[in-house]
């Protein structure tokens, strides 16, 4: 089964369900010999074996008629696994139900670039993404007349002559000062070029200077490959303990991958953690936190507002000292139910269900408290002086007049910019009576007001 597997895997596991307690005789020598070999190939190849043993009341499970000496033999060498085989199935079962009920996503390196630490020194690193939104995977055609995947394909044709057009026949263009700029294919990656991939280090910073609110966007983790350049684990290693001794940050230039724009980013030590266990908890490495640029963050005057009472103060500290969890916020335990549902309506498909099953929405609030914290939460209200009155709003009466009024301001909105006879003056134009236009001529408009006047003077040819 495992030889026949053209992929890689890094671990290999069979799971044995069983109702048969002696499924060889020992009558039948032939047949124990060869069970015997097989185990000794499955330890060689490091094959793991998990056993199911199904009974019941009438019909008892017998496990040391055959299946002892076949684990033991199998599994001398690894007393913690050979004491998981024979303890209770039922156990087991729902570890196994639960397992498959999680959906477990592989950690793949999300890119790995040359990490340049002066003109002499280059080493490997890898990067993974540590967090990202966990998404449904995306839709697949399938033909109707086969059932197997159809394969999809775009040919773009000459409108003029209905030929198929080739990417050496394909143009690019920008208006730029009201004229339209065309440049080849070549030109335009040549312009996006910014450099190979990889991570140059420019300096260092203090620890302090990296500020909480640059953190615009989730950071990437990174770690040595030595695959790359032979070496690189200790001269991270260095990099990483020396960093962290003098609490430093390094400032980077980073470009991912072929034809991404560079980005500064800052390197944070991560000193490797485990429990008391000695199980690793958080692996050694840098994490790359990119830094925003000026515009990316706003001034935002602040406000006046009134302070709350000491009263106040102490009873939404006590709710919060009652409502604290002691084991730590965990974002493994709540899962998105939106996920849940849709995975849910697949497994009912699947199995020929008539009634979908209720899934436990983790994201709901808990009403269920405690009297303590409900009676604080009241109090709070009342302080609050907080009712369950909501101000509902005039709703104003539509006019009959005003589809007859939109179609005539779209109209006359058309007959201006059709006259316009500049791009300058487009700019003295809404977006909305831009799109309007668009939309009446057939054009899909655009989300920008600098791209919708682009589609506005190639229509009028300006």
């Amino acid at each position: 089964m495992f030889s026949e597997n053209i992929k890689t895997v890094d671990s290999k596991k069979v799971l044995l369900f069983t109702n048969q307690d002696n499924p060889i005789p020992d009558s039948l020598s032939k047949e124990n010999k060869t069970i015997f070999n097989i185990i000794n190939d499955f330890s060689f190849l490091k094959i793991l074996v998990e056993p199911f043993f199904l009974y019941n009341a009438e019909k008892p499970f017998d496990f040391d008629i055959f299946y002892k000496d076949f684990f033991e033999t199998l599994y001398a060498d690894n007393e913690e696994y050979l004491t998981m085989v024979s303890q209770d199935i039922s156990k087991r079962l729902d570890q196994l139900v639960t397992k498959i009920h999680q959906k477990e996503v592989k950690k793949r390196s999300l890119f790995k670039v040359p990490f340049h630490i002066s003109e002499d020194l280059t080493i490997g690193v890898e990067g993974f993404n540590i967090v990202s939104e966990q998404k449904k995977n995306s839709y697949i055609w399938i033909d109707d007349k086969s059932g197997k995947v159809a394969d999809l394909s775009t040919t773009w044709i000459c409108h003029d002559t209905t030929q198929p057009l080739f990417p050496s026949d394909f143009k690019y263009s920008y208006v730029y000062g009201g004229k339209l700029v065309v440049f080849t294919k070549d030109e335009l990656f040549r312009i996006r070029n910014f450099g190979k991939p990889g991570l140059t280090l420019l300096g260092f910073k203090p620890k302090s200077k990296l500020k909480f609110q640059y953190n615009i966007k989730h950071p990437y983790f990174i770690y040595p490959d030595e695959k790359q350049y032979v070496g690189s684990h200790s001269v991270f290693a260095h990099l990483l303990n020396t960093m962290n001794k003098m609490e430093k940050i390094a400032i980077c230039n980073f470009i991912p991958r072929s034809n991404s724009s560079p980005r500064l980013v800052a390197l944070l030590p991560q000193m490797e953690e485990r429990d008391e266990n000695d199980v690793q908890i958080s692996p050694p490495g840098f994490s790359v936190i990119p830094l925003p640029f000026a515009d990316d963050i706003r001034n935002v005057k602040n406000s006046a507002c009134d302070r709350a009472s000491e009263e106040l103060d102490m009873a939404l500290g006590k709710i919060i000292k009652n409502i604290n969890n002691e084991e730590g916020y965990n974002p493994r335990t709540i899962n998105n139910p939106y996920l849940q549902k849709f995975y849910l309506n697949l497994q009912t498909i699947a199995l020929n269900r008539d009634e979908i099953e209720e899934i436990k929405d983790d994201t709901l609030f808990n009403y269920n408290m405690d009297e303590p914290i409900e009676e604080l939460i009241k109090s709070i209200g009342n302080q609050l002086q907080l009712n369950n009155e909501t101000p509902v709003k005039d709703v104003k009466r539509k006019n009959n007049d005003d589809s007859q009024s939109q179609r005539k301001k779209q109209c006359n909105e058309k007959t201006d910019i059709s006259n316009v006879t500049s791009a300058d003056s487009l700019k003295s134009y809404t977006v909305a009576e831009l799109k309007n236009f668009l939309s009446s001529v057939n054009i899909k408009p655009a989300k920008k007001k600098a791209e919708l006047i682009d589609q506005v003077v190639g229509y009028l040819k300006l």
